[in-house]
């Protein structure tokens, strides 16, 4: 007779409960996948130094997978700028992960005029409202910067964040051109 402080079955016969199912995230489609490897990726080269606007792009693409073939008879930010042209998406619709483009951030072809197109590219990182921060080659090193289109002439705001990003001073300019000044879209990469 069992006794009172033992089992009245034998406790391998008991039923053990079933594990809870481990909570799974919900699918996420591969144009999400790839944009936050593309954050992921320019967030890795944050500050290197000496990598050209061509390579630290072609790293972030390879990254998520894309390696996307341009005309390499154009500068490389106007190449792909053209490639993605029906991936290009609204202002309004920006979103991590996404290309962001500028125009006549360099003399490319050294005649001293802002007349070179679509020059530099980067990867937005997050977006807030009209203020996108992205992540770009820039002055020698990758780096980040900040664009407003809406308020492409202020610098910084009250609380001293930087809403758009001087880039480049062009002869007879009083000011450097910005981040909003030199605004020429996004993209997302399928």
């Amino acid at each position: 007779m069992p006794s009172p402080h033992e089992p009245s079955e034998p406790i391998a016969s008991r039923s053990a409960q079933p594990a809870a199912p481990a909570s799974t995230p919900p699918p996420q489609n591969t144009t999400d996948v790839r944009a936050a490897q593309r954050v992921e990726a320019a967030l890795a080269l944050l500050g290197t130094p000496g990598l050209q606007d061509r390579a630290f792009v072609a790293q972030v693409l390879r990254a998520a997978g894309q390696d996307v073939a341009v005309d390499t008879k154009l500068p490389y930010a106007a190449a792909l700028w053209t490639k993605l042209e029906d991936a290009k998406v609204a202002k309004t619709t920006v979103r991590a992960g996404d290309l962001v483009f500028f125009h006549d951030t360099a003399d490319l072809n050294a005649n001293g005029k802002p007349d070179d197109g679509v020059t530099l590219v980067g990867v937005v990182e997050r977006a807030h409202g009209s203020r996108v921060l992205f992540i770009a080659q820039r002055a020698g090193k990758v780096r980040r910067m900040a664009v407003d289109p809406e308020r492409p002439l202020v610098i910084r705001d009250s609380a001293g964040d930087v809403v758009n990003t001087r880039l480049v001073r062009w002869p007879g300019s009083g000011e450097p051109w910005t981040t909003g000044q030199c605004l020429t879209g996004y993209s997302r990469p399928k």
